[in-house]
This record gives C-alpha cells, structure tokens and sequence, in this order.
C-alpha cells in the first residue's frame, strides 16, 4: 500500500494517482545501457577496469531511479498530495478549498510525448510543482473535477 492511501482519512479516497512520465527516467536508463555495455566489455575483455566501470555505473542508476520511483502525487476529494524521499520524506499537500490556480506547461517534446508539468498554487505562498508528468491535461481536468465537488458539497472528509 502507498504512502498516500496509508495517510489518507476515513471518508477521503483517491481520484486520480498522477504518474511520472517515463521519460523522467532517462538517465536511469542511459546509465543502465551504459552499464550493461560496460559489463559486456569487462567480460569479454577480462578487464578489471572495465567491470568497476559497469559496477560505478549501476550505482548511478540507482541514485538516478531510486529518488524517483519514491515520488506520489494524487487527488483526493479534498486536496493534493505529493510525496518525494526514500529515507527521508516530504510532503507537500494543499487543500482543495485553498487551491488558487492550477496552470500546467508543455513543451513541444512534452505534446508529441504527453507530459508536462503541474503547478498548483494556494493561498499565500504555498506552491506545488507535479513534474515531469504524464497527461498533464488530465491531471488538471481531475484536479478541477474534484474541486468543482467539493465546492458543490461544500465539504471534505474531515468538515463532515
């Protein structure tokens, strides 16, 4: 079970998981290529040199893909969650009722592949970046579908 849905309170439930685009782990993959590849040459080469190459390597691509993997972002029907950290964690989390705006950026590489990012602010300085995501679009149609039903509720879980 995630770490949203174990914080999450009796009567709160989840709409929609937003997901990290898959390019976001471009560099785990590159440096896992390069690993494999540097494996490949230490075997066949019977090079020491070569296989501390590859071991440095995949130890950079857990350094690069472990941190992102730890990332959660959802809606719930009464606020946005994100959490990053594997050790140690951060959240951050805005009510649906304190939201302000919610205005996401795409380039033209993140059209043609579909993600974006998701910036949600709240009252005072409270501002959540949600990056590098996929469907960004849908991640804003949900966030202000939840918005429009708790407006119309006028409520959360925990306001009865």
């Amino acid at each position: 079970m995630s770490f949203i849905e174990n914080t999450l309170s009796d009567e709160e439930r989840v709409l929609r998981h937003i997901r990290l685009h898959p390019l976001a782990f471009v560099k785990s993959y590159a440096t896992t290529f390069a690993g494999a590849a540097s494996l490949i040459a230490a075997i066949l080469l019977r090079s020491e040199i070569a296989f501390g190459v590859c071991v440095g390597l995949f130890a950079l691509t857990l350094y690069f893909y472990l941190p992102k993997k730890a990332v959660e972002m959802a809606v719930t029907d009464w606020r946005v969650i994100k959490k990053s950290g594997l050790l140690s964690r951060d959240t951050q989390e805005i009510r649906l009722d304190a939201i302000e705006t919610a205005t996401f950026k795409q380039s033209l590489l993140g059209r043609l592949f579909n993600y974006g990012t998701l910036h949600i602010t709240g009252r005072g300085e409270t501002s959540i970046f949600l990056q590098p995501v996929s469907s960004p679009v849908e991640a804003k149609k949900a966030l202000e579908q939840a918005q429009r039903a708790f407006s119309a509720h006028g409520s959360g879980p925990f306001n009865g």
